[in-house]
């Protein structure tokens, strides 16, 4: 897995991803306070009041909650602030090692290495595919661990809650895993094909522009528009195959996790005609709700993500783990001065006989 080999290139910077999943935690914690506090709502003051007719009895409580899920509110959007703030942090700067390591191996490697790579490969390297590297580092730990955490915490109070109408809510989560294990299987060589291919369209236009007096002088402009327009309809060609991949199945993973509401939605409903559970429980209970079916949804994404930045991680240490043919030995003297001179010794020449 291409996570493992970036590891080494986070250890500097590893308090900024741990600040982050600290105000991730503390962000998915306080999302958990509106919903009960609206099942207080509804059942100690609403329902309360219908009952014996004493509102005014119950309106200072009635404050104390809205402003409790007020405040609940504010904690969780300044969580947000400071998660996005610190994973940003966290993925430009882990970039930016990568990048410097990966320059630096270039200037290592050996003539026959750029007689193999072309220039706009690497310069494909250094933008495009270190931007998708980056994306997951955002992304997928944005998405990734913030889904987990609501996930896991909104599941343990749903079954809490109510057991039976928990099990409704997650019963479409192994089809949706299903679906999405089959998306990853499909999508990730149609990415590495794309990457290819955006390669080959960034070496097309290097080698022009680099070139463009040597085009201009023998008259190459034809043959230079029909390569640049080949180029760039085998990557349009290669986008859309990736794009009919995400086309059939994002669907998919949609409606497994839309019908989990819908299945919530007609138990819970059973359940309050029959008093079952109150309507505040019911209330609190599509509260949660949302936390579990929007991991679920963000699920296609994380993969989408995950896939392309590993056809990407790919290339990018494939140029890291090419050794020079030419490289000092473990012994090898520096020496503290260089002197520029060059003496010919028994050379002779002749022409002509």
């Amino acid at each position: 897995m291409f996570i493992q080999k970036l590891i080494p290139f986070t250890k500097a910077h590893k308090r900024w991803f741990v600040l982050g999943i600290i105000v991730a935690i503390t962000g998915v914690s306080a999302a958990m306070i509106p919903p009960f506090l609206a099942k207080r709502i509804v059942d100690d003051v609403f329902i309360a009041s219908v009952q014996d007719g004493d509102f005014e009895s119950r309106s200072s409580l009635l404050v104390m909650l809205v402003l409790g899920i007020v405040a609940a509110t504010a904690i969780r959007a300044v969580s947000i602030f400071a998660k996005n703030l610190a994973l940003e942090t966290f993925s430009q700067r882990t970039i930016r090692t990568l990048k410097q390591k990966l320059f630096d191996h270039i200037q290592s490697l050996s003539f026959d290495f750029f007689h193999k790579t072309r220039t706009g490969e690497l310069m494909a390297r250094m933008t495009g595919d270190m931007e998708a590297v980056r994306k997951v580092l955002v992304m997928g730990v944005m998405h990734g661990a913030t889904g987990v955490f609501y996930l896991v915490i909104s599941a343990a109070i749903l079954l809490t809650i109510n057991w039976q109408l928990a099990l409704v809510a997650i019963a479409a989560s192994p089809f949706l895993l299903m679906a999405t294990l089959r998306f990853r299987t499909l999508i990730r060589p149609k990415f590495q094909e794309m990457r290819t291919q955006y390669s080959k369209l960034n070496t097309s236009v290097q080698e022009n522009i680099s070139g463009i007096r040597v085009v201009k002088a023998f008259m190459r402009y034809g043959f230079e528009l029909e390569k640049f327009g080949r180029e760039n309809h085998g990557l349009s060609t290669s986008r859309n195959a990736a794009l009919k991949v995400w086309a059939r199945f994002m669907p998919i993973i949609e409606f497994f996790s839309g019908i989990s509401a819908a299945l919530m939605l007609l138990m819970g409903g059973w359940m309050v005609i029959r008093e079952h559970i109150t309507l505040g429980v019911w209330v609190q209970f599509n509260g949660y709700l949302w936390m579990l079916v929007m991991p679920m949804r963000m699920l296609g994404e994380v993969v989408n993500n995950y896939s392309l930045a590993a056809a990407s991680a790919e290339k990018i240490f494939d140029v890291l783990e090419t050794a020079p043919h030419i490289s000092s030995g473990p012994n090898a003297r520096i020496p503290s001065t260089i002197r520029g001179e060059v003496e010919f010794r028994d050379v002779s020449w002749s022409a002509g006989g």
